[in-house]
């Protein structure tokens, strides 16, 4: 998870982990927040319920 406004890390690494992690078949599913820094404030519901149904499949 990942805001596209992070200031302190860029959006870059995460989107270029994530695309890494896929082509070594890895499972991973990478969420990307409209507008979210790196606190992800204000979107504190959606990722919550990532990180939720993330360890309840896992």
């Amino acid at each position: 998870m990942h805001g596209d406004q992070d200031w302190r890390v860029s959006v870059d690494y995460s989107r270029e982990l994530a695309k890494k992690l896929k082509a070594l078949d890895q499972e991973v599913k990478y969420v990307e927040y409209e507008g979210g820094e790196h606190g992800l404030k204000g979107h504190f519901d959606a990722y919550t319920g990532e990180i939720h149904e993330w360890f309840q499949t896992h």
